[in-house]
């Protein structure tokens, strides 16, 4: 049983080696010389002609109307000024600066003395202030310091702006 196995693997693999000889050297396809292909110029007459009647017809096409809708912001329901407005030669007036007002993140109560003051606490990233009334936050004077509000002033304009914790 064991020549037999033997004798079955020695065949086989002398098929093998023999198959592998004889194979060609590459399996690719051969491509025909450039010199046995048959010239067709009068083929190509109607593609140039119908490549030139794609390029008029894109010359005509008019360019894309300005967007009305923001595709970044999903259910939103457009304005009724959304449409564009059509252009006028008057210039705006520019608009007066916003108020840099910093984040208010606490209000605390120092209870080390009689009338137990309350001071803010503002961040703006890793920088933490904690000022009392009177102190400056940026720009801007603390007002006033409640227990849920915090009121601050700009000296220059005058205007003020109540920040709440959330």
């Amino acid at each position: 049983m064991q020549r037999g196995v033997s004798a079955i693997l020695l065949l086989g693999g002398a098929a093998l080696l023999a198959t592998w000889l004889v194979s060609p050297a590459s399996s690719a396809p051969q491509h025909p010389a450039a010199s046995d292909m048959p010239r067709t110029e009068s083929s190509t007459a109607p593609a140039n002609a119908n490549v030139q009647e794609l390029r008029t017809r894109l010359d005509r096409i008019a360019p894309y109307a300005p967007a009305t809708r923001d595709p970044f912001s999903f259910g939103a329901r457009p304005s009724p000024s959304a449409a564009p407005a059509p252009a006028t030669t008057q210039v705006a007036a520019p608009a007066p600066p916003a108020l840099a007002v910093p984040r208010l993140v606490a209000i605390v109560v120092d209870t080390r003395t009689d009338g137990a003051p309350r001071r803010a606490v503002f961040a703006d990233g890793d920088d933490v202030k904690i000022i009392g009334v009177g102190g400056k936050a940026g720009a801007l004077t603390v007002a006033r310091i409640d227990a849920e509000t915090v009121t601050l002033s700009d000296d220059s304009t005058g205007a003020q702006v109540d920040l709440t914790v959330r």
